[in-house]
């Protein structure tokens, strides 16, 4: 657009608006950055409105009033490059909707319900949740800041979150490394899972705890493995010392992989059933090796099963003074039930007292 003005009767010279500068989208770590884009325009998302006829807002800075936006109710509708900048909305609902290469910045939700929705692409800076639902909601491809994103007393899956966060490792500056990012980035999910954890901890849907206790504690081993390897320099990572690389690294491996079995037995801590077939599987097993591996017939060696594996008998049978490889058996054996017992009371007590 241009406007002229004219000096005795003779046209003037076109004022030209000038145009927007160029500017960078995000930082380099997110997957929305984009290095050299036109600003968008703004444009304020309002009760009346619902985006009307209009299926898809595309390269726009979706706002809202000062007082925020309430009872904003929208279906089958879609944002695509957006910013959500000093965004404010209360007492709504989304319903099929997408957000894709979506930043939410400085943005506030407070009882906001979205249901079946996806994120892809999408960047979490800055942002706060608070008694809002995600039900049965995709991520994917998307990244967070972690010291700036809040989940307060929210329900959502936090591995559908979690397990969806990665960075940007096609922007990186010549001084940081991929290896720092993706360093950085188990942190990230660590604090991230942690945060969710503490916002679904009187969700009565078992599941939904059950999938934060899971998140968090794969999410913090997997940071303190990280740790055992490296130490963070500032962009760039140092190897640890070789007490941490060759001891304590593979001990937290060996860590992560148990307690991902153990999890598996008890859903999380969420029931106690599965640990019956793990007590079942072991009885069997151990009947069979006492059966064939040491020609014991089929009672003497279900007796023995049980005894061992529910440790109260263990003592009953006397060992020489050479350990015999029915020693280490038994042993073995007993040790299962105690890991059985780790596995059942906790889960049990925890449904019983929830």
């Amino acid at each position: 657009m241009s406007s002229s003005k004219t000096t005795n009767g003779q046209p003037g010279i076109d004022k030209i608006r000038e145009p927007p500068k160029r500017r960078s989208r995000g930082n380099y770590w997110e997957v929305t950055y984009k290095q050299d884009i036109v600003p968008f325009e703004s444009w304020t998302l309002q009760t009346a409105a619902d985006l009307g006829t209009e299926p898809l807002k595309t390269n726009a800075q979706v706002v809202t009033s000062t007082h925020g936006a309430r009872a904003v109710n929208l279906k089958n509708k879609g944002f695509e490059t957006c910013d959500f900048n000093h965004f404010t909305l209360n007492d709504s609902s989304f319903n099929h909707c997408t957000f894709v290469d979506c930043r939410f910045v400085k943005s506030n939700f407070n009882h906001v319900k979205f249901s079946n929705c996806h994120f892809d692409t999408c960047h979490f800076l800055n942002v706060r949740f608070e008694n809002c639902q995600f039900l049965d909601c995709e991520f994917t491809n998307i990244s967070a800041s972690a010291e700036q994103l809040h989940f307060i007393s929210s329900s959502l899956l936090a591995g559908h979150f979690v397990d969806a966060l990665v960075t940007n490792l096609a922007a990186l500056p010549q001084d940081t490394d991929a290896s720092y990012q993706l360093y950085r980035l188990r942190r990230t999910k660590a604090k991230i899972a942690g945060r969710i954890l503490i916002a679904v901890r009187d969700e009565p849907e078992p599941d939904i705890l059950a999938s934060a206790n899971r998140t968090f504690e794969i999410a913090l081993q997997c940071r303190q493995i990280a740790e055992a390897r490296w130490i963070d320099n500032g962009r760039r990572l140092i190897r640890q010392t070789y007490f941490n690389r060759f001891l304590v690294f593979p001990l937290r491996r060996a860590g992560l992989e148990i307690m991902r079995m153990s999890g598996y037995f008890t859903d999380w801590g969420s029931s106690p059933m599965k640990s019956g077939w793990f007590l079942l599987g072991a009885l069997v097993i151990f009947t069979a090796i006492y059966c064939l591996g040491f020609k014991q017939n089929f009672s003497s060696a279900a007796v023995r099963a049980l005894d061992c594996t529910f440790v109260i008998g263990y003592s009953n049978y006397p060992h020489g003074p050479n350990i015999k490889a029915l020693d280490w058996a038994m042993f073995v054996n007993a040790f299962v039930g105690l890991w059985w017992y780790g596995l059942f009371v906790p889960a049990l007590t925890k449904r019983l007292f929830r």
